[in-house]
């Protein structure tokens, strides 16, 4: 049962006005108790509803949801989360039927928009060069510090075309409504404004897959509708855990590949394992095998990250900041120096 039931169970699911009396919550409380339901877990703000009556301000909880036994024992891990008022004087409520509440984290992902941008040089040189001998100096660390160094960067600044467009523009039609109106501050605005739609050409083509346009062709729409069909064509929207529970939430379905992939891969010990082998046929040849071992060369090294676009990267290997800032003639970073291998 779920949605607004106009009632409560005690006084302390009410604030404000006079105390009602305990008699009043018996009906309520009786038919709950005779239909074994049973309140699920919540978040939130539990006072949904609130009003004015005469002078005073008074807020109930009356929405809710109750499930009974044969509900838990289906959805044991059902929540209920009590959300912001929109446009109504009670909360909506969200009903979970999974208990994950984990954000998902993205991979790190480097944002050519930021290369001019104030202090991101500095932060980047700070983290590749740092003053103290107690940083590690391998390129693996100092990857590791330019991205944390990157991500800090990017949490301190607004770096949200979109918003920044739709901030100018609300900027520019104040200033247009204004009785006397600064002509050099509407100026500004509009040098602004071209420099943000730049900025979204550039964010949205670095996400586009389709490297055949021309990069003086800017069209967002087109770059916008591409990643999402990708997007969409890539997206897995449920998956099936081993009690035969579909999950579509994306901690969930986190967990589930984690779980599945370590089942796959986890080895049951055979007593001898060779037998496993005994009718394969070798496909690596001796020499092949001896070119696999060879060890790799300071020049194979540069030869593949020169191969890399200036903007892109080989995948999520911790090597998407790597190629990005070799690129730029603003790297502090320097191949010839015998420090980078």
């Amino acid at each position: 049962m779920l949605g607004d039931f106009n009632e409560i169970l005690h006084n302390g699911e009410k604030l404000g006005g006079p105390r009602r009396s305990e008699n009043s919550f018996v009906d309520f409380s009786n038919m709950l108790q005779a239909s074994s339901m049973t309140e699920l877990p919540s978040s939130g703000n539990n006072f949904t509803w609130g009003g004015r009556r005469g002078y005073l301000w008074i807020q109930c909880k009356l929405d809710s949801c109750f499930g009974n036994n044969d509900w838990f024992n289906t959805f044991p891990a059902s929540n209920q989360k009590f959300l912001e008022k929109k446009g109504s004087d009670h909360r909506p409520v969200l009903l979970k039927l999974f208990s994950s509440q984990d954000s998902y984290r993205g991979s790190f992902r480097f944002d050519k928009r930021m290369l001019h941008q104030p202090l991101v040089l500095e932060s980047v040189q700070q983290a590749w060069y740092p003053s103290s001998s107690s940083f590690g100096q391998s390129v693996s660390e100092r990857l590791r510090r330019c991205r944390e160094a990157l991500s800090n960067w990017k949490r301190a600044n607004n770096t949200n075309a979109k918003e920044k467009i739709n901030q100018i523009q609300g900027n520019i039609e104040v200033e247009h409504a204004a009785r006397y109106p600064s002509f050099s501050c509407m100026a500004n605005l509009q040098k602004e404004l071209v420099l943000a739609h730049m900025e979204e050409d550039s964010f949205w083509t670095k996400k586009c897959r389709r490297k055949w346009h021309n990069s003086g062709d800017k069209n967002t729409k087109y770059f916008h509708a591409s990643v999402k069909a990708d997007r969409n064509m890539n997206e897995v929207d449920k998956l099936m855990d081993s009690n035969g529970k579909v999950h579509s939430a994306k901690a969930s379905k986190g967990d589930i590949a984690v779980s599945y992939f370590q089942k796959l891969f986890t080895t049951s010990y055979p007593a001898n394992p060779s037998d496993l082998f005994e009718n394969f046929t070798p496909r690596v040849t001796l020499e092949m095998n001896d070119i696999l071992l060879t060890k790799v060369t300071r020049e194979e090294v540069r030869l593949a990250v020169f191969t890399v676009r200036a903007s892109s990267a080989p995948g999520a290997d911790d090597g998407s900041l790597f190629p990005t800032i070799l690129g730029h003639s603003w790297s502090p970073v320097n191949l010839r120096d015998p420090q980078f291998f």
